[in-house]
């Protein structure tokens, strides 16, 4: 009876230091998993205030894209007029507007493809980033179904 005893006793120790050690990673995989959150929510969180920053920037590019457009529109239509008067030196005055206009207009559209590239990178990091976390979700599911079974 007592060596019936002592391999109970042995039985249960080693059930629970089984117990433990699952637990123990448990408490490990979880804790990895946590970090893993709190690094993927810092990016997203860093990615989302350089989002904002860039449309910031492409809401005040498209304003200065209009004010080039009102330069140009206003410099035609002043070369309209020195060509009807015939006056060379508003003729030469609105070209150099029109110029002047159009060329801020073209820095100011590759600034903006720029920037919308950008944002477009962003918003493509965030959505692998999200896609990722979902996975990670799904497979912690699967493997707490599966443990539990």
């Amino acid at each position: 009876m007592n060596k019936d005893l002592i391999k109970a006793v042995r039985n249960s120790y080693s059930f629970y230091k089984e117990e433990l050690a699952i637990a123990k990673a448990a408490t490990e995989r979880m804790e990895k998993q946590r970090e893993e959150q709190n690094n993927v929510d810092e990016m997203c969180k860093q990615l989302l205030q350089q989002e904002e920053e860039l449309l910031v920037k492409h809401k005040d590019l498209q304003r200065q894209q209009q004010e080039a457009n009102l330069i140009i529109a206003d410099a035609s239509a002043r070369l309209q007029v020195a060509v009807k008067k015939k006056e060379s030196l508003d003729i030469d005055r609105a070209t150099i507007l029109i110029d002047g206009g159009n060329n801020k207009s073209k820095v100011i559209g590759e600034e903006l493809f720029k920037v919308t590239e950008d944002l477009s990178n962003i918003q493509k990091k965030r959505k692998e980033a999200f896609s990722k976390q979902q996975q990670k979700k799904q497979k912690t599911t699967v493997d707490l179904t599966t443990s539990l079974n």
